[in-house]
C-alpha cells in the first residue's frame, strides 16, 4: 500500500503561466531532514546569523523539492530564463520570496495542522 500523497504540487499561476513546485510532502518527511543544522539562536529564538539560517533553509527546501517551473527572479532579461531542477539549494537564492514564504507555510501547515 505505502503512503498516499508522497509528492505535493502548489501552482504559482499567479507569478506566470505554468509556474509550479513539486515537493515531497513534509508530513512523511524524518523530522531530521525538516531541521535546519547548526544554527546558534538569540535570548528572542532568532537566529544569530540571518546568512547562516538561510541558508539552511534553501538546502532543507533543495531536499524536498522534486520538480519545478520557476524563473530567475534577479534576470535582467525581457524574458527571464527558468531556473535548473536541481537538489543544490543555489537556485533558491533566485526565487521569489513570496514562493519560499508559500513554501514555508505549507512544510508548517502539513507538518502541525490545526
Amino acid at each position: 500500500m505505502g503512503f498516499r500523497e508522497r509528492v505535493i504540487t502548489l501552482d504559482f499561476d499567479d507569478l506566470g503561466e505554468g509556474m509550479f513546485v513539486k515537493m515531497r510532502n513534509p508530513q512523511l518527511v524524518p523530522v531530521d531532514q525538516l531541521s535546519p543544522a547548526d544554527i546558534e539562536l538569540d535570548a528572542n529564538g532568532q537566529p544569530k546569523d540571518r546568512k547562516k539560517a538561510q541558508a539552511a533553509s534553501n538546502a532543507i527546501l533543495a531536499g524536498l523539492i522534486v520538480d519545478w517551473l520557476m524563473y530567475d527572479a534577479l534576470s535582467e532579461e525581457d524574458v527571464a530564463l527558468p531556473l535548473p531542477t536541481t537538489a543544490d539549494p543555489s537556485p533558491l537564492n533566485r526565487v521569489p520570496a513570496y514562493v519560499l514564504t508559500r513554501l514555508g507555510n505549507e512544510i508548517g501547515e502539513r507538518v502541525n495542522p490545526k
